[in-house]
């Protein structure tokens, strides 16, 4: 977990918040007062960190499970920055986006991609090296 996941919990942990993690979902209960929405805000920003961690039930994240969190973290930062992670080795067409790099298996033509997070916030998107998948 990175330190900024790390210290998020500690801070809400001892403010009263109590996280679970339910599937691909993040339970909190927390007094009305603590949760505002920039807790909300941060809780969402580390959503995978925080369940993979609450996942395990010791608190600690086994090695493989480490391993996994990471790339999932290292993919998400890549694709924030517009940059293609390794493993987007084919191509796609989306609806929004255009032509993109995609991971292998996925669909010709798409509604929605990866890459459209990037165009809603503004962030940029990579093109693969030729227009037509």
């Amino acid at each position: 977990m990175s330190t900024s996941a790390i210290n998020l919990y500690q801070e809400i942990t001892a403010r009263g918040v109590r996280l679970a993690a339910n599937g691909d979902r993040l339970t909190v209960d927390a007094p009305k007062e603590v949760l505002t929405p920039d807790l909300l805000d941060s809780l969402k920003a580390h959503k995978t960190e925080l369940l993979a961690y609450l996942a395990n039930g010791s608190g600690e994240l086994s090695t493989a499970d480490a391993a996994g969190l990471r790339h999932m973290i290292e993919v998400r930062e890549m694709r924030e920055r517009g940059i293609a992670p390794r493993h987007y080795v084919a191509q796609t067409v989306c609806r929004h986006c255009g032509p993109v790099p995609i991971f292998p298996g996925a669909p010709a033509r798409v509604e929605g991609c990866p890459w459209c997070l990037n165009r809603a916030a503004g962030r940029p998107i990579p093109r693969p090296p030729h227009d037509t998948p």
